[in-house]
């Protein structure tokens, strides 16, 4: 699952990024990406949308940083509760998109609007229903 936050004017400044992250409780760790945590496992992640795709932790304290927007993904086989992730996941990018004068985009990078977001809440639900069955 994927969902895309562009900047609508211009560019999100690095301090301003870091500073909604890390209040929105994501942290900067493997692949020089962001992580939010559920119990020991990385719930989800966050990524520069646009090339390296990773984030210098200190360009951006020091505003030396700048990207026109950030992609979060999770894998849904991963996780133990996938439909609590993926609201987890939708809130962010709602609160990065509110808090930076960002845009909430999915996967294609087309307006996230109320149907997409039950498209893909039906999808999580009919992986876990063909995978309860497998098992």
């Amino acid at each position: 699952m994927v969902i895309n936050v562009l900047a609508q004017d211009g560019v999100f400044k690095g301090k301003e990024l870091l500073e909604t992250l890390t209040r929105l409780g994501m942290t900067h760790g493997d692949m020089n990406i962001f992580h939010s945590s559920a119990g020991n496992q990385s719930a989800f992640s966050l990524a520069n949308a646009f090339e390296p795709g990773t984030f210098d932790q200190a360009a951006m304290a020091s505003n030396d940083f700048e990207t026109r927007g950030v992609t979060l993904f999770m894998s849904v086989h991963k996780l133990q509760d996938p439909l609590r992730v993926f609201d987890a996941m939708l809130a962010t990018a709602e609160a990065l998109a509110q808090d930076l004068a960002g845009e909430v985009l999915d996967d294609t990078r087309s307006v996230m609007t109320p149907q997409t977001v039950a498209h893909y809440q039906q999808s999580i639900l009919e992986f876990e229903f063909k995978h309860s069955r497998l098992s």
